[in-house]
């Protein structure tokens, strides 16, 4: 048989949910896929239970202070504190994922990955994270912005993606494959190499390659992606 809760111990546990409404009322909660009004009106639900639990355990005892504490409001299901908040760091958030080294790096070379491979199918979704981050912010999904709003375990994702895909190694039979290519096209363009134009060239390409690079670099840092998003 459980043991029955004593009074001071559900007064307790009321305070709690009491402060919990609060708390997501004022500032919101970590859920991931709730808004903030279902787990607000879940702490109400509680308080309600709470209070019915005294006067059902204790219908002959005074009733403590807070039982008499007016109910907090039902608030819409798709409620949301500090919403501005949460769109400035989600933009925050997409700003500095899409301009980050790995990224773009993945995106780059993702190709080389064959659409069978589990490591395409990681890729692909680090890459559509992207996506999905635009459209929370101009669809407005609150929710959304904040499963994504912390940059750093997105980058750290991409990070760790990037460095997949550098470790990457086709299959053996496709390896040697790849080599038997090689080898045909270095016999056949041999000639070729030998022609100091063509080091020049590459090397010249090289150089621009790095100074649109530059360029990149300095534009991500000028531009407003908030007015970006929206022109798309």
């Amino acid at each position: 048989m459980l043991k029955k809760p004593g009074l001071e111990e559900l007064v307790r546990e009321l305070e709690r949910d009491y402060a919990r409404w609060e708390q997501v009322y004022m500032a919101g909660s970590k859920d991931p896929f709730w808004p903030d009004g279902v787990n607000a009106n879940l702490c109400r639900n509680h308080i309600l239970c709470g209070k019915r639990r005294i006067r059902e355990l204790y219908p002959d005892a005074e009733m403590p202070e807070i039982y008499y504490r007016p109910l907090p409001q039902e608030l819409p299901a798709e409620y949301m504190a500090r919403k501005e908040e949460l769109r400035s760091a989600a933009l925050r958030s997409y700003t500095r994922y899409i301009s980050d080294e790995n990224f773009c790096f993945i995106r780059n070379h993702v190709e080389r990955i064959p659409e069978t491979d589990a490591l395409r199918g990681i890729l692909d979704a680090l890459l559509a994270r992207a996506d999905v981050l635009k459209d929370a912010v101009l669809s407005g999904d609150y929710v959304a912005m904040r499963r994504y709003a912390d940059a750093g375990s997105l980058l750290a994702s991409l990070k760790s993606g990037a460095e997949r895909l550098r470790d990457w190694a086709p299959p053996e039979q496709e390896q040697l494959d790849l080599f038997t290519e090689e080898d045909r096209l270095e016999q056949e363009y041999a000639d070729v190499y030998k022609d100091p134009l063509l080091g020049e060239y590459l090397a010249a390409e090289v150089a621009v390659c790095r100074i649109i690079q530059q360029v990149n670099k300095e534009l991500i840092g000028c531009l407003d992606f908030e007015a970006i998003l929206y022109e798309e």
